[in-house]
């Protein structure tokens, strides 16, 4: 037990230092959603289905002009799905994580320090991987779909987790072009 309290201490730390140094080196600013020029994705892998919805997402992002990099995180054994190659996917396992809470995949936080339009969370999940993968993107624009304390995200989507992917598609395609 105070071994789990102290690593979560530990993690809190790591955390809280990770937002701060992503506060000072981000460059907050909002893209006209018919000017993006780059965004990363984050995606819930949950079985042999999960693509169904992602795929044609991915798709209409890419048809405004925006290169589209997608992080998955999920089980391992969810992550050994075949992927077009025409995608740009990079997996990472919920069991992938260093002591501190920080994906054990170099390639993934490499990408998070790319200076994308958007990073959209499209998990809608609480859980440590995900918040700290939001963290820790570099991105101009940060869209959500779960408000939590602290939230990384600029914009949050208020929907259910019951709510499909298109309905949350449709939501961001609806409301990121009345932003000016």
């Amino acid at each position: 037990f105070m071994l789990t309290a102290i690593k979560k201490s530990f993690q809190k730390r790591a955390f809280e230092a990770l937002r701060s140094s992503v506060s000072s080196a981000r460059k907050r600013y909002f893209t006209p959603f018919d000017r993006i020029k780059s965004v990363v994705l984050l995606y819930r892998v949950g079985g042999e289905d999960s693509f169904s919805d992602l795929y044609p997402f991915i798709d209409r992002l890419e048809a405004k002009g925006a290169k589209v990099d997608t992080i998955l995180v999920g089980k391992q054994k969810d992550l050994q799905l075949e992927i077009p190659n025409k995608y740009s996917v990079y997996p990472v396992g919920y069991q992938e994580v260093k002591w501190n809470g920080t994906p054990k995949n170099e390639e993934v936080l490499n990408l998070l320090q790319n200076n994308h339009d958007y990073f959209i969370d499209l998990t809608r999940l609480e859980s440590s991987l995900s918040i700290y993968l939001a963290t820790a993107s570099l991105a101009k624009f940060k869209i959500g779909g779960v408000g939590i304390a602290g939230s990384p995200f600029d914009l949050t989507l208020d929907v259910s987790d019951d709510t499909d992917l298109r309905f949350f598609e449709e939501q961001m395609f609806a409301y990121l072009p009345k932003i000016v």
